[in-house]
């Protein structure tokens, strides 16, 4: 007699199993389908980048870095961690309508400015020294060696190198400016600023750009108040009236090396995380972090179980299309290609994942350096037409300027420039501004033009220096006398 083997009838939770497992492996499956696909995109745009000879990942960033002293580069970064705010940020020292006065020769120096620029004098001359060794980088670049070597370069390594500060950048350029406005000498401090914004014309980060940009204005400042009190040396006006404006293109290199310096190391870590270790490693809450966020509404949302492997399925591909926005933004910034930069409402759904979360508004950043250019050139001509008042006088109009200049390169300049107007408002009073016509380059906004324009035509202001959006200069007393 022979028994039969019981027979095995699968349960209810059988099929279920069956059908959990059978979902979980097709979700897999989806998740390492995109993950494929966005590393072949992501080095399809690595290997275009290389064809234009650019460098395309962190590692070649770095390798193609400047070499730094490191010595100097620390004893900055120990002097600006513990500078000193100039003038005091309470604004209990520091009048600005006080400082027109005395730059217009209306009332002397405000004899409490003069004290806290002595006051500040010992700590802003540790500074003054290290600028004058030529080596020395106010930019991320100064950090890249010591902050990042091989092996921590990915997203959390570099989202903590360590990159200038603007508020210690902004107390000394102002120190500077002041102290070379009040000094017997202003050769030394000027000299100096024109070293510190050597220093800074290095940019690695978009950061790093934009505090160069802000420091150039504080200089603009220095020489058009300078050239009002008749005390702007000559060899130093020289000099910078022939300089280049370089802050357009200053803003196209930050943003080439934050493709390097964030992009490519977030694709990296992604690169280097497991599927099971997304789930921590790579979760998306309040920001990147390796355990579940604390804030209860965190909890209450089933992001943080999901999030991390949906960003390991799509990091790659995100990367990529950010990789290539910045690379065509920066590459229009330079000249180097001509065609508009897509707009947003276009390239945000071309995400998989949570990669335009990282994408700032990077335009906008491109229009403030498009901006500051013009001001450079508006703050140059007026430099330019205060020194030549005792031999020419005022230009009756712009024909007449455009004369004396001998050619349109700063008011009419070819290429991505705002193009500006010049006005005579009275025997003793003028004015630039960006001109109302003016061609406007493809990556700017059109509405902005009406804005930077609203002064053109209108009645002279009441004050005498106006330097935002026009710069107008009642000519003070010393130069009144037309010859």
């Amino acid at each position: 007699m022979t028994t039969s083997s019981p027979r095995w009838t699968p349960r209810w939770w059988h099929w279920l199993l069956l059908v959990v497992v059978f979902v979980l492996l097709l979700i897999f499956t989806v998740l390492l389908t995109l993950r494929t696909a966005g590393r072949a995109d992501y080095q399809r745009v690595l290997t275009d980048l290389r064809a234009q000879s650019k460098a395309a990942t962190i590692d070649e960033f770095i390798a193609q870095a400047p070499i730094v002293d490191i010595s100097l580069q620390e004893a900055w970064h120990r002097w600006s961690s513990s500078a000193p705010d100039y003038p005091d940020l309470g604004g209990r020292t520091f009048k600005p309508d006080e400082w027109i006065r005395y730059v217009a020769g209306e009332a002397p120096a405000s004899p409490v400015i003069v004290q806290e620029i002595e006051d500040r004098r010992a700590q802003m001359q540790i500074a003054r020294d290290l600028l004058r060794d030529p080596r020395l980088l106010v930019s991320t670049y100064g950090s890249l060696a010591q902050d990042l070597p091989p092996g921590k370069r990915r997203l959390h390594h570099t989202a903590a190198v360590r990159m200038p500060n603007l508020l210690t950048a902004r107390s000394l350029a102002n120190w500077l400016h002041h102290a070379a406005c009040t000094e017997t000498d202003p050769r030394p401090a000027l000299d100096d600023f024109d070293r510190f914004h050597r220093a800074l014309s290095r940019p690695a980060t978009l950061i790093d750009a934009m505090i160069w940009v802000a420091i150039s204005a504080i200089r603009n400042d220095a020489y058009l108040h300078l050239a009002l009190l008749g005390r702007l040396p000559e060899a130093n006006r020289a000099s910078w009236l022939a300089e280049e404006c370089r802050l357009v293109a200053g803003v196209a290199d930050g943003l080439d090396s934050e493709r390097m310096l964030f992009t490519d190391s977030w694709a990296q870590m992604g690169e280097d995380t497991s599927f099971f270790g997304s789930f921590w490693a790579l979760q998306i809450g309040t920001g990147f972090s390796t355990t579940p966020t604390d804030e209860w509404k965190e909890w209450l949302s089933f992001r943080w179980l999901y999030s991390g492997p949906w960003a390991w399925a799509t990091i790659h591909h995100d990367s990529a299309v950010t990789a290539e926005l910045v690379a065509h933004i920066s590459a229009r910034l330079r000249g180097e290609r001509a065609d508009p930069v897509p707009d947003w409402t276009v390239t945000q759904p071309r995400y998989w994942g949570y990669g335009a979360i990282g994408v700032s508004n990077l335009m906008e950043s491109a229009i403030v350096a498009l901006e500051a250019d013009a001001k450079h050139r508006m703050f140059r001509l007026a430099v330019t037409i205060i020194s030549d008042v005792p031999t020419d006088g005022l230009p009756p109009d712009q024909i007449a300027l455009d004369q004396r200049l001998g050619d349109g390169a700063w008011l009419t300049p070819t290429g991505d420039h705002l193009h500006l107007s010049y006005e005579r408002l009275g025997d003793h009073r003028f004015r630039l501004v960006v001109s109302p016509s003016s061609p406007i380059p493809n990556f700017d906004i059109p509405g902005r033009l009406t804005g930077r324009t609203k002064p053109f035509g209108a009645p002279a202001d009441k004050r005498s220096l106006v330097t935002h959006p026009q710069v107008e200069v009642e000519l003070p007393a010393r130069l009144r006398t037309l010859p």
